[in-house]
């Protein structure tokens, strides 16, 4: 018998009730430093098959009003010769979830550049957060969260200009899709996985 259910690992607690006002990011990116007008995170360790290659590739074609923020720990040499001369481009090291939160709650819209993931975690917390997502074809917590043109999109895997488009349809539809975003994370939580497995269980 196979049943499927909500994978996650953010309980209800975790969840916003409402989207993050424009206010409330402005003073989170003061203290946080980021001077850029809009604000793209991803969250990933600097492994091939993450892809952040390609998002840092995709990321030379976007306004330079835009700061791309990547968080997990010292980026090795390879990453930040690609974002050579970008300004723009930052890597931050490793922090705790509760200062991780700041990130996801200073953002306009997360990335997760995958080339290959059995789920993929940071789209559950990105979504609890209230971002709008863009990841690949190949991160299956996007294929079964992520709705095209609703709350974010899914885009060929290694495709740099996807991607790049992706973003900025993602920052033009910010207020639509946050509200769309946390109504599919809802559905998404410890206590509904639990619910489904005593469901599967009694049946």
């Amino acid at each position: 018998k196979i049943v499927r259910y909500p994978f996650t690992s953010i309980s209800e607690k975790d969840l916003l009730e409402n989207p993050v006002s424009d206010k409330e990011k402005q003073l989170i990116r003061e203290k946080l430093g980021m001077k850029e007008k809009r604000i793209v995170l991803a969250v990933s360790q600097f492994i091939q098959r993450k892809g952040l290659d390609i998002l840092i590739k995709a990321f030379n074609g976007v306004d330079k009003n835009f700061g791309l923020y990547i968080v997990g720990g010292k980026a090795p040499e390879q990453y930040i010769s690609l974002a050579e001369g970008r300004d723009n481009i930052h890597f931050v090291d490793f922090i705790q979830p509760k200062a991780l939160k700041e990130y996801y709650r200073a953002a306009d819209v997360f990335v997760h550049p995958t080339r290959e993931d059995i789920w993929g975690l940071v789209i559950n917390e990105a979504m609890a957060n209230g971002l709008p997502v863009v990841t690949t074809d190949k991160c299956i917590a996007g294929l079964e969260m992520v709705m095209n043109n609703k709350n974010g999109y899914i885009v060929p895997v290694e495709n740099v200009e996807k991607i790049r488009q992706a973003v900025n349809d993602c920052i033009i539809n910010r207020d639509a899709f946050c509200k769309k975003v946390l109504g599919t994370a809802k559905n998404y939580t410890t206590e509904k996985m639990a619910d489904a497995h005593m469901n599967a269980w009694r049946n």
